[in-house]
């Protein structure tokens, strides 16, 4: 007889318990342990020591949404990362979120110069924004790339500054992003050049760099090696077209499991923004029957990774009582099945998940 479990409100219990630094608590008696929060391992490190005396710095300055923390855990910050530029451009973006930039400025707080004016135009004091926004040389060579390029209303560039350059390129699609952080990029060339009595490069010369620029960043992008009769290669006009066409992975054919077994698929899914989260669960026997399925709401989750370690209690749980037979739990993500598969006292913060789980399993024939 197979069983079809849509919704198990006697079994499923609310994940809404309050976290303590992160950490799950268990939802039976469990002894507590010595774990360091600020890495997932639960030891400490001296980098992510580091990492937390950085936030706290940043977070006393006011400029909290720039921290090492957030770059790698929030989705904002992948987006930023993930905008197809040369890298040196995307940390060109970095420094100046992080007003790292050897601005005048700059120079002069940390009392190099005696003086904070800017050396172009000498209008005011120069920041970041002033030097790639509101400097004369900035403003024209914006200007002129708007004959070439779709850039953002000039509303968008003077509101533009360290600390929400982030939250606009987030924004932008593809192609306005790379174009506001390249046109950011080359004005600070450009500025350098001037202050350096380097080589003095014109509007029309940095307008013509950036344009081929583009078009060779698009080309590689979409990987174009296709010639007309003349020998000459069409002009991409897009990131986005290469972006989307990357090939992607064939998913892996199921495979079913040995006679006299049972196999438990879950699956997670995590809204950074909410914080909430779903788990999937389905059984399929030897004959490929299905056994059950079932499917929850996660009220509160700390990131993906412990929504799919949920998934793999709950999928433990339910074969234990509906369908006990010997089985193979199949999860997606490899970090926990790694935590499963240690033999040794764990410290992650996902410890307390991870001990229930292997709990399930020793009830499973």
């Amino acid at each position: 007889m197979a069983w079809k479990v849509d919704v198990i409100n006697e079994y499923f219990q609310p994940y809404d318990v309050d976290h303590i630094l992160g950490i799950r608590l268990p939802r039976s008696p469990a002894e507590d342990f010595i774990a360091w929060h600020h890495e997932k391992t639960g030891v400490f490190t001296v980098k992510s020591a580091y990492r937390l005396a950085m936030e706290q710095k940043w977070f006393s300055s006011g400029n909290w949404q720039s921290t090492s923390r957030n770059q790698t855990c929030r989705p904002i910050w992948k987006h930023f990362w993930a905008i197809p530029v040369p890298h040196k451009v995307l940390v060109f973006g970095w420094k100046f979120i992080n007003n790292g930039l050897a601005t005048q400025e700059s120079k002069r707080q940390r009392t190099i110069v005696s003086t904070g004016s800017c050396e172009i135009c000498g209008m005011e004091e120069e920041s970041a924004t002033h030097a790639l926004v509101r400097c004369g040389h900035a403003q024209a060579l914006r200007q002129a790339m708007r004959d070439v390029w779709l850039l953002p209303n000039k509303h968008f560039f003077w509101q533009l500054g360290p600390e929400n350059l982030l939250a606009m390129l987030d924004g932008l699609d593809v192609d306005g992003a790379a174009r506001v952080l390249l046109l950011l990029w080359r004005t600070w060339h450009v500025r350098n050049c001037l202050t350096h009595d380097a080589e003095k490069l014109s509007i029309e010369g940095s307008v013509r760099f950036l344009t081929k620029y583009w078009t060779e960043l698009c080309n590689v992008q979409q990987k174009s090696s296709v010639y007309d009769t003349n020998g000459k290669s069409p002009i991409a006009d897009s990131l986005i077209a290469g972006k989307q066409s990357k090939k992607r992975k064939e998913p892996t054919k199921w495979q079913k499991p040995d006679a006299g077994w049972i196999k438990i698929n879950v699956d997670g899914a995590y809204d950074d923004n909410t914080r909430e989260g779903g788990i999937g669960i389905v059984i399929r026997d030897d004959m490929m029957a299905i056994k059950l399925t079932a499917w929850k709401h996660i009220v509160r989750a700390e990131d993906a990774e412990e929504v799919e370690a949920l998934a793999c209690v709950e999928g433990m749980k339910l074969a234990q009582e509906w369908c006990p037979a010997r089985a193979i739990v199949a999860t997606y993500c490899a970090s926990v099945v790694a935590l499963l598969q240690q033999h040794e006292d764990l410290q992650s913060r996902l410890k307390f998940i991870v001990d229930e789980a292997k709990v399930a399993s020793d009830e499973l024939p």
